[in-house]
């Protein structure tokens, strides 16, 4: 699999940034290989990093995260930025406790097992819809 460039890590955040609201007191948590882990790092400042390498290995780092760090006692929402449908038990045990979970994927990645675990989705492919009349 090819490592991310800092430039693609922030086009990347670029279109996060755009679509989602972030507050002073939201935590971004994002994960790599061990490969791609400095590039992200460097072009996504603030965040907290996890590393872990393997099939699914940044995907598997950030359940970890959703499942073994009693979220629901901590916050109220959490965007999950991946279409994999891998996330969707976390998604589900995450609602269950409470927490309204938003899904963030391009339109043609987003599994129908995590669209259906979310309460809502940004897609990040598709011009953002203006609720103002």
């Amino acid at each position: 699999m090819p490592i991310p460039s800092r430039r693609q890590v922030s086009r990347v955040q670029a279109v996060y940034l755009d679509r989602l609201v972030l507050g002073a007191d939201d935590q971004v948590v994002m994960a790599a290989s061990h490969r791609g882990l400095l590039n992200a790092a460097l072009a996504w400042p603030h965040a907290r990093y996890q590393a872990r390498s393997g099939p699914n290995g940044a995907d598997l780092a950030l359940i970890d995260v959703l499942l073994h760090e009693d979220i629901p006692a901590r916050f109220t929402h959490v965007v999950i930025g991946s279409g994999d449908g891998l996330f969707a038990r976390a998604a589900l045990v995450l609602a269950a406790g409470g927490v309204r979970v938003t899904v963030a994927s391009r339109s043609d990645s987003l599994s129908h097992l995590l669209r259906r675990a979310a309460a809502d989705v940004v897609y990040l492919d598709k011009p953002r819809v203006s609720m103002a009349a």
